[in-house]
């Protein structure tokens, strides 16, 4: 039996990660036009595990694969994807216990109140706390979390980057980290609604995104030429993409059925794989479970 590993990287856009894979020197089937299932992560994850809109602690990827002698493992750095964790038999979380995060989940009124009235003091706070560039990012990069996965056979590996979710905070930025952390925090009043962005705000937003996407993506590559495909099938994909003003909104706020939040890459590298026709992650169990045969 091969191992699986599926590769989830968080608002992945389908329109940024083209011209990076297509550097890959293995055969790989690429479904151009895929769709998630929904447009944040609470809501695309029933869809990717179980196949159904609510997610079911007994239906799903992991607990089939159990029963066929595989071990399952989730390798994270996302609360969110922490609260689907119960069904695999491994779970290695890479999150940042950061101050300011436990903070504001404890006491989410109250920031959504202050950040509301008092943005600058919200701000000054967020800078406080996440003072230096080690302490920033809430989440572990790409080449902190890839080194985790494990090569064993067999074993079913769901692997879920954060990189380019936000925070973006590219290794090669040309902004200081003041207007990175600016920036940043700007982006995330506009997502909650309480700040109106300029155009020339909105495009920076996007091409550190941008940014941050080929560098992650470049990493992945280099990774991914270093797999031995006899024994192994590589699924990358994305829970949803991200939004920046297209529709009049920012982010990937769930429920939000445009190109930008629902178009996702969806590739498949390996050797012998069985022919498919489905365009959604609705699928996604289905399909796994005819590559175990």
């Amino acid at each position: 039996m091969k191992s699986i590993i599926l590769i989830v990287a968080d608002s992945l856009r389908y329109d940024t990660y083209k011209q990076v894979l297509e550097k890959i020197n293995i055969p790989y089937h690429d479904f151009d036009g895929f769709n998630s299932c929904n447009s944040c992560t609470e809501l695309s994850l029933p869809w990717m595990l179980s196949g159904m809109e609510i997610y079911s602690p007994n239906m799903n990827i992991p607990r089939d694969l159990e029963k066929k002698g595989y071990k399952t493992t989730l390798i994270h750095s996302n609360p969110i994807v922490h609260r689907f964790s119960g069904c695999f038999q491994e779970t290695i979380d890479l999150a940042k216990k950061q101050k300011l995060y436990k903070f504001t989940k404890k006491y989410n009124r109250l920031r959504n109140f202050i950040e509301k009235h008092f943005p600058e003091l919200y701000n000054n706070i967020k800078t406080h706390i996440r003072g230096t560039e080690e302490t920033y990012l809430p989440y572990t990069r790409i080449y902190d979390t890839l080194p985790h996965i494990t090569r064993d056979n067999p074993r079913f590996t769901w692997v879920h980057l954060m990189d380019p979710h936000t925070p973006y905070y590219p290794v090669e930025t040309q902004l200081t980290y003041r207007e990175t952390l600016d920036l940043n925090n700007h982006q995330m009043s506009a997502v909650r609604g309480y700040y109106q962005p300029k155009l020339c705000e909105v495009q920076s937003w996007y091409e550190e995104y941008k940014q941050e996407c080929m560098e992650s993506l470049s990493f992945l590559v280099d990774w991914l030429e270093i797999v031995n495909y006899d024994n192994t099938v590589i699924i990358f994909t994305s829970d949803h993409g991200e939004e920046f003003g297209e529709h009049g909104e920012y982010g990937h706020k769930g429920n939000r059925f445009n190109p930008e939040n629902t178009r996702v890459p969806f590739v498949v590298i390996g050797h012998d794989l069985p022919e498919c026709s489905f365009m959604d992650h609705s699928h996604l169990r289905e399909y796994i479970k005819r590559l175990t045969k």
